[in-house]
């Protein structure tokens, strides 16, 4: 597991379950998987309406030192 600070932003709750915004979530899996996965995942998500190539972009700027 990797640790990574989180903007007030990047925090969601549903009903008990505290989780990360999309954008986030799914440029903390690029960091990680194979670059196929992720770019299915980040499809997968932009085709679902979960986030936007700005906001994935502006996730992918925000954590660039990492």
């Amino acid at each position: 597991m990797t640790c990574a600070p989180l903007t007030p932003g990047e925090r969601w709750r549903a009903g008990p379950l505290r989780l990360t915004s999309a954008p986030r979530t799914l440029v903390d899996c690029a960091r990680e998987w194979p670059l196929a996965d992720a770019v299915v995942a980040m499809d997968g998500a932009l085709l679902a309406g979960r986030t936007t190539i700005d906001d994935l972009r502006r996730s992918a700027a925000a954590v660039h030192h990492w």
